[in-house]
């Protein structure tokens, strides 16, 4: 898992009112992680 990457996705989260963020797009999964395979979801929580 790219720390940076996931340090820019919960810098997204702390101005809004938002707590958490669902990832579910399989590219986004994959930038986000690394993660190649078909299925899954990333919680992201700030």
């Amino acid at each position: 898992m790219s720390s940076s990457r996931l340090h820019e996705v919960i810098s997204l989260l702390r101005p809004s009112d938002d707590e958490a963020i669902m990832v579910t797009n399989a590219a986004d999964i994959r930038w986000l992680t690394g993660f190649t395979g078909s299925n899954g979801a990333v919680l992201v929580a700030g």
